[in-house]
C-alpha cells in the first residue's frame, strides 16, 4: 500500500477575503483526511459502465463482402502482377 499524500491549495487574498484562504487534506487509497475535520470519508471506487456489449455485438455483426466490388479488386490483383 501506498503512502499518503498531502495536498494543499491556497487561494489569493481579495477584498472578501483579506487573509486569503487554505485548504489542507490528506489522501490515501484508503480514504480521504480533512485536517479541520475529524471525519474520514471513505473513497469507493467508480463503477465500471457496462458498455463493453454493444461492441461485441458491433464485432459479431460484420458485413458481408459486395459482390460489386469483386471487379475492382480482380484489377486490382490484375495490376499487383
Amino acid at each position: 500500500m501506498q503512502a499518503s499524500k498531502k495536498t494543499r491549495r491556497t487561494f489569493p487574498k481579495t477584498l472578501d477575503n483579506p487573509e486569503g484562504k487554505e485548504y489542507i487534506q490528506e489522501l490515501s487509497a484508503m480514504g480521504r483526511v480533512v485536517p479541520g475535520q475529524a471525519k474520514v470519508e471513505i473513497v469507493a471506487p467508480q463503477p465500471e459502465s457496462t458498455q463493453s456489449a454493444p461492441v461485441e455485438d458491433a464485432a459479431a455483426q460484420r458485413r458481408k463482402a459486395a459482390s460489386d466490388m469483386d471487379m475492382f479488386r480482380k484489377m486490382a490483383k490484375d495490376i499487383r502482377k
